[in-house]
């Protein structure tokens, strides 16, 4: 059964952005996303107190880098998306992992 098949073109637009930047990140930023997505997936009290910790109001200001910025559209999009969106990103995501990045993904899903 193809799932995306009832996903709108626009989030399978923004699911295939996602994946086209996995394969361009350094091997770190590929684990801080895994982490990042794990507590998107399964999020813990901590995770929403620490949030709040992030917040600042400042009059500096300098621009994000390029993955910070990658990591902001995928909150907001996941947010956006509902529970068939959000399986058919996991689906696509599986496809491109190596396998020890599914063990590691596994096991930031666990410790949350």
């Amino acid at each position: 059964m193809n799932n995306n098949a009832n996903v709108r073109v626009k989030n399978i637009q923004q699911i295939d952005s996602i994946c086209s930047w996995y394969g361009c990140w350094s091997e770190d930023h590929r684990k801080l996303f895994l982490e990042t997505l794990s507590k998107m997936i399964r999020p813990n009290l901590d995770d929403i107190m620490g949030s709040f910790g992030n917040i600042k109001m400042t009059n500096e200001w300098s621009a994000p880098d390029v993955f910070t910025c990658q990591m902001k559209l995928l909150r907001d999009w996941w947010n956006l998306w509902d529970c068939k969106e959000r399986q058919v990103f996991e689906e696509h995501l599986n496809e491109i992992l190596s396998n020890e990045n599914k063990v590691y993904f596994r096991n930031c899903l666990e410790s949350n």
